[in-house]
């Protein structure tokens, strides 16, 4: 199994084989979030309705150039939205995956928690990227040699 799908867990959307520091868009919508995002909207008043638009648009934005995708899905097992953080890494961490509120699901809190967690894989990702790696030679011993004087 290569690298790119060791991890896949039935869902294919966890596949990336580019593995750019600059990769896309962060924030992607799969299918079955199209329609919770429509009844979610379409009950909002219209005030709520700009709020709640205004917020993801905000939160696009700020993950543009994020390599870490969040991808925005329905819930398995309920009518509500989830989204889930992966990481493109030469060794990428689990899938987190965050999910609306049960009761009054209509927020995007788990949306900002989402960016958070993106945003420190990300981190995490360039600051093991700035540290050098070990090669085969670090690893053979170097004669010892003792100087008589």
């Amino acid at each position: 199994m290569d690298k790119c799908t060791k991890n896949l867990r039935g869902n294919p959307m966890n596949v990336n084989f580019n593995n750019s520091p600059n990769f896309g868009m962060a924030i992607k919508l799969d299918k079955s979030a199209h329609l919770v995002l429509k009844k979610q909207a379409a009950g909002m008043s219209e005030k709520s309705y700009e709020k709640f638009w205004d917020t993801v648009d905000k939160a696009v934005k700020r993950q543009e150039s994020n390599p870490v995708d969040i991808l925005i899905r329905e819930c398995k097992y309920r009518n509500a939205l989830a989204a889930e953080v992966v990481d493109h890494s030469e060794e990428p961490l689990k899938n987190t995956v965050f999910t609306q509120r049960l009761f009054f699901p209509k927020g995007l809190k788990f949306l900002s928690k989402a960016e958070k967690r993106a945003d420190k894989i990300n981190d995490m990702n360039s600051r093991i990227e700035t540290y050098p790696e070990a090669v085969r030679e670090d690893y053979i011993s170097k004669p010892v040699i003792d100087i008589e004087g």
